[in-house]
């Protein structure tokens, strides 16, 4: 697949030098102290917490859906998303289950996930222990040996479940804790799917995304590179993954699918990836559902959905603002 190629940190995000060269003068010290709870969520935020279980992934996979179920479950989860998302929480450690709501706790959390397999490198303990002190790295530590190797297995599910912790910080802690994040996952000069998936979901939580202003507007060519990059998802065949890059654009009509067209696999790489995707954020409302469906269809081209298609499904929605609900694996 495109995606098991290593990625050097600058080359990926130098397509926008005006928000890389903002956020590198944030100051480490932001992640310490008082700053970094500098606002706890009021009440009525648990709601939305409770709420976000209808978007995970589950741990037992329903049984694949429809085209037509997915779509009308974007933004509107059902009775079996939630039963399926319930099932996933309850299986959780209980002592992971009771700290993803806490806001203190939400930077070690998503630091455990983006740890390399075995604990992490010696330098990704250097760079936590850094911005988050002693204590901090202890605490992450400690939530990867609770996460265990089940947990590994819905880094999705626990990453999202953690988000409106996150999300109750000020917009300087969230950049500062960005930094932080990009500067683990590049310990190792490489960068695979998930860690992407994962640094896309977080800055699509940030007021960063904002600071990234299209001055181009998205173009045919970054749908193309986007249904491309799904369809390779699914399959490294380049005739399996063009088959299903062609499913992709019944969801268009004739006018609209005029221009679009597969991309081979040396362009779909995510340093050409994040640029577009993030472009088709400023696309208008039909075109981001247009391609919400066009991606469904290219998924669902052989009739299931694997975990990689999964992953950067919900990396494009959550750029597109169009939650996801329980997604069949498998």
């Amino acid at each position: 697949m495109f995606f098991g190629s290593a990625l050097n940190f600058s080359s990926l995000f130098a397509t926008h030098p005006p928000l890389e060269d903002r956020i590198a003068r944030i100051s480490p010290s932001l992640l310490q102290g008082d700053t970094w709870v500098s606002r706890r969520p009021e009440a009525a935020d648990d709601s939305e917490t409770a709420g976000l279980i209808s978007k995970i992934q589950p741990s037992v996979a329903p049984r694949s859906r429809g085209i037509d179920e997915i779509m009308a479950s974007v933004g509107a989860p059902q009775a079996r998303d939630l039963e399926a998302a319930c099932t996933l929480i309850q299986s959780l450690n209980p002592e992971l289950r009771d700290e993803l709501h806490r806001v203190e706790h939400a930077r070690e959390i998503l630091c455990a996930l983006l740890l390399e397999p075995g604990g992490g490198s010696v330098k990704q303990h250097v760079l936590i222990r850094e911005a988050l002190g002693e204590s901090g790295l202890a605490q992450t530590l400690r939530f990867l040996e609770l996460m265990g190797e089940d947990g590994r297995q819905h880094r999705l599910s626990i990453l999202q479940l953690a988000l409106p912790a996150f999300r109750a910080f000020e917009p300087i802690p969230q950049r500062a804790f960005l930094v932080l994040a990009r500067e683990l996952v590049f310990a190792d000069q490489k960068f695979d799917l998930f860690e992407y998936v994962a640094l896309t979901i977080i800055e699509s939580q940030t007021d960063s995304r904002n600071r990234r202003a299209a001055r181009l507007k998205p173009t045919k060519r970054d749908v193309s590179l986007v249904l491309s990059a799904l369809a390779y998802s699914g399959s490294s065949n380049v005739t399996e993954a063009k088959k299903a890059f062609e499913a992709g654009l019944l969801a268009f009509n004739e006018k609209s699918k005029a221009g679009l067209e597969f991309c081979p696999p040396d362009v779909c790489k995510f340093e050409h990836l994040s640029p577009s995707v993030w472009r088709l954020a400023h696309a208008f409302p039909d075109t981001k559902k247009g391609l919400i469906e066009a991606s469904a269809r290219v998924i669902m081209a052989d009739g299931k959905m694997a975990r990689e298609e999964n992953e950067l499904l919900h990396a494009v929605c959550a750029v597109l603002e169009a939650p996801l609900p329980v997604m069949a694996v498998g």
